[in-house]
């Protein structure tokens, strides 16, 4: 009877130590997947922030003329490129979201290089009718809502990967 007790002992000793490291694997995993998402879901909110800095400062400075509205626009036109390369490389294994996340890149250097520094270019040349005209067509504002429907197209499928995976974390907890 002694020996019963002690294989049983034994046995649910073992049992629970083996629970034990399952649940801690799922919570590592569902920790590992939140904080991935929070980190994907801050540098897309980040690089956003910064093409819509530079629009602002770009703007500012077309009505103003003060170049100290330019300030933003210089320096968000650095950070983006770090912020979305970082991005870029956490999508390492999402060949569909790099994609994504390459046409945004097209779109805001479109962005730049049509909008963003010829509307300088003009407002330092004091070419108020060019500067009319250039808005009159506003490209810009068609690259800025284009920019908002990808980025938001990019997360709406970031949120949809991430439940597929909370989905199967369920599943693997489940059996």
């Amino acid at each position: 009877i002694t020996i019963g007790y002690i294989i049983i002992i034994v046995c649910l000793f073992a049992s629970v130590i083996i629970l034990n490291n399952q649940i801690r694997s799922l919570q590592q995993e569902r920790n590992f997947l939140l904080q991935y998402n929070n980190k994907v879901e801050t540098l897309t909110n980040n690089v956003e922030k910064f093409v819509m800095d530079m629009q602002a400062g770009q703007r500012g400075f077309v009505i103003t003329g003060n170049e100290i509205y330019l300030e933003p626009y210089y320096k968000a036109a650095g950070e983006w490129q770090i912020e979305f390369k970082e991005l870029y490389q956490l999508m390492a294994d999402k060949p569909d979201q790099q994609q994504k996340l390459q046409v945004v890149r097209e779109t805001t250097d479109l962005w730049i290089e049509e909008v963003g520094e010829n509307a300088i270019r003009l407002k330092r040349d004091n070419d108020d009718a060019a500067i009319q005209q250039f808005y009159a067509n506003d490209r810009g504002r068609e690259y800025m809502q284009s920019i908002r429907n990808q980025f938001n197209d990019f997360r709406e499928s970031e949120r949809e990967i991430a439940q597929v995976r909370a989905e199967e974390l369920d599943k693997q907890n489940n059996n």
